[in-house]
């Protein structure tokens, strides 16, 4: 029989999940406030008008920012040493973040999406786990030294009005100094790390300078997806990229899929300042159409083409076998509507006609097409 785990077990269990609820009820409220200034026909009307020139920008950017984002892979098959194909790595990295960027849960979601393709193409398991963790660290990495950036040179407490102080630049610069400890790590160290009896080799300090490049690259990115949907008036780049980043951080804090609700929430407070709500909102909606909606359907699309190919052969036994039904079923099935479609015609000559209905063909179309239909149906 197995013991029930400890109390403090289970309050480490529930803590994200409350935390998560937490904002997003906070976020919902914010939202609601904020959208009592504004009428769903003007917030249609305004997504709606959005310049193509802007929309086009963030189109662009955002495939940009999806070939960026291949990088992560790419990286790390470097790191594990294992040769494949640039382009199966980059498609399968594009589709896995494009699955993961809607559903959350990016550790479990992305590595499904990899697991599935990436040992088709002789990818051990071994080798999978140290794929997952090298995007992973890839993908603080630019956190960290963006996100420390915008801390040390506008902190978003300035952007909500609250009083800064040295502290908040503090914790700037110690996350602006990760990427670079990282990197001199793996030119001090070269023995691999030992985790729960799981060998982790270094990266070489190449790779790793290629780590903080590439994350750095694709945050800048994908923040200026969203820059470019804002209308004029809005903040200058280094400010948005600071309230961006805490954004997408409690959107993940809150295991929402794809941080929904607690990403525009944030953004409407932080960008304040600069953006009255019934600027920002259009921009969002937006925003979550081209950057998530769009590659999501791409991405199942290409998944659903993917799965069809790989079963070509029971798909085409299948269709053989529709085939051969439908041979034999629809023959019958259109004697059957044909008989119905008679009998329907012999009841409705033989009853009276709704008023209603001769009312509305009589304003349509002359008196003589009526009978003549009515003595043709009969």
């Amino acid at each position: 029989m197995t013991a029930d785990p400890p109390e403090s077990t289970r309050w480490r269990q529930a803590a994200p999940v409350v935390i998560g609820l937490v904002l997003f009820g906070v976020a919902l409220e914010v939202l609601r406030t904020e959208l009592r200034a504004v009428s769903w026909p003007e917030l249609s009307a305004t997504v709606w008008q959005t310049p193509p020139s802007r929309l086009a920008a963030a189109a662009l950017l955002t495939l940009v920012n999806y070939l960026a984002l291949s990088g992560y892979d790419l990286l790390a098959f470097a790191y594990i040493g294992k040769a494949l194909s640039r382009v199966r790595i980059a498609a399968a990295s594009m589709l896995a973040y494009a699955i993961s960027n809607n559903v959350g849960f990016a550790m479990l979601s992305g590595a499904s999406v990899r697991y599935r393709l990436y040992t088709r193409w002789g990818v051990t398991a071994d080798e999978l786990s140290r794929i997952v963790v090298s995007y992973s660290i890839t993908f603080w990495l630019g956190l960290f030294a963006l996100g420390g950036l915008s801390l040390l040179v506008s902190p978003p407490v300035d952007v909500v009005g609250a009083p800064s102080g040295p502290w908040l630049q503090a914790v700037g610069a110690l996350l602006l100094l990760t990427p670079p400890a990282y990197l001199a790590a793996t030119v001090v160290r070269r023995e691999p790390l030992s985790v729960r009896g799981f060998a982790l080799p270094m990266p070489t300090p190449r790779i790793a300078a290629g780590q903080i490049v590439v994350s750095c690259v694709d945050w800048a990115l994908a923040g200026a997806v969203l820059y470019a949907l804002l209308p004029p008036g809005a903040p200058p780049f280094l400010p948005f990229a600071g309230a961006f980043l805490v954004a997408i951080l409690l959107g993940m804090a809150s295991h929402v899929p794809g941080g929904v609700g607690v990403f525009e929430g944030l953004m409407v407070v932080l960008l304040r300042p600069w953006l009255d709500s019934s600027d920002v909102l259009p921009a969002l909606l937006v925003y979550r159409a081209v950057y998530y909606l769009v590659p999501l359907a791409a991405g199942l699309t290409a998944l659903a083409g993917d799965e069809l190919w790989q079963r070509r052969t029971h798909v085409r036994r299948a269709g053989e076998v529709l085939v051969r039904v439908a041979e034999q079923v629809t023959p019958r099935a259109l004697s059957a509507l044909t008989f119905l479609a008679g009998l329907v015609l012999l009841l409705s000559g033989a009853t009276p006609a709704a008023e209603g209905r001769l009312a509305l063909l009589d304003r349509v179309l002359p008196l003589g097409v009526i009978e003549a239909s009515h003595f043709l149906g009969s």
